[in-house]
């Protein structure tokens, strides 16, 4: 199965290689047009259509460091004694925090509390 012979050699240089030939836009015979506008995925598209209809629309699903907040929360070891939150509630709220920041700028205190407040009617949390 291996070639280790001068005379298995010659024949491997005898045998002939297909020659490819180029395409009709390689030869630039067919102008290519750069599109001006992008197609995006229909995923996307359905993104930005739930959040401009739906005004609660949660752009945020809770990964696993979230999670684990999220249980420590409901644990009372975060120092948090209030009733449990559910998993909604707490995408909720991070939602409308991440929402609420523009530019890594935090929003004034009471504006942001008060949007917080009718996420989640418990104030300590």
């Amino acid at each position: 199965d291996t070639i280790n012979t001068t005379e298995l050699q010659t024949k491997l240089k005898d045998i002939p290689v297909p020659v490819s030939l180029p395409q009709e836009r390689i030869k630039r015979e067919v102008p290519f047009v750069q599109t001006a506008k992008y197609i995006a995925t229909p995923a996307a598209i359905a993104i930005k259509e739930r959040a401009g209809a739906e005004a609660g629309y949660v752009d945020w699903d809770i990964d696993p460091a979230g999670y684990a907040f999220f249980k420590t929360l409901n644990d009372g070891s975060a120092g948090y004694s209030g009733p449990a939150i559910d998993e909604p509630a707490f995408e909720r709220v991070i939602d409308t925090f991440e929402k609420a920041v523009k530019a890594d700028t935090l929003p004034p205190l009471p504006g942001l509390e008060a949007a917080l407040a009718a996420v989640v009617p418990d104030k300590a949390l």
